[in-house]
């Protein structure tokens, strides 16, 4: 890949992970990740690789999505006081966190070491 479009790219990718680390309501997900496919495969010609990227992305922001709403029922309606409602809740944090690190390692894998992927901000 061209200097110029590895930049391009990277680029590209840091605003998908902006997009991850905030609050897309389900109804974007679809969109952005359509959105940045379109986007990517602009500047890098190798649709498998950026339709792995893309649905990645898409894994992510819907576990992330499906985090944000049970800890904003946890917040509504109190803690879980049943077991199934803690296993819930747990299982959704693991989905996001293995996605998350999931993502890292690929972006890592395809920029190789020059790029510096973060971890989302904790809120």
């Amino acid at each position: 890949m061209e200097e110029k479009n590895y930049k391009k790219a990277l680029s590209m990718a840091k605003e998908h992970l902006a997009y991850i680390a905030g609050s897309l309501s389900m109804e974007r997900v679809q969109d952005v990740a359509r959105q940045g496919l379109e986007r990517i495969l602009e500047v890098e010609q190798t649709p498998e690789l950026w339709l792995e990227f893309a649905r990645t992305v898409a894994k992510l922001l819907g576990a992330n999505s499906a985090v944000k709403e049970l800890s904003h029922q946890m917040a509504t309606m109190g803690t879980p006081t049943t077991a199934t409602q803690l296993h819930s809740f747990q299982s959704a944090v693991s989905l996001a966190e293995h996605y998350d690190q999931q993502a890292r390692k690929y972006l890592a894998e395809i920029f190789g070491q020059r790029a510096h992927v973060p971890a989302p901000p904790k809120e």
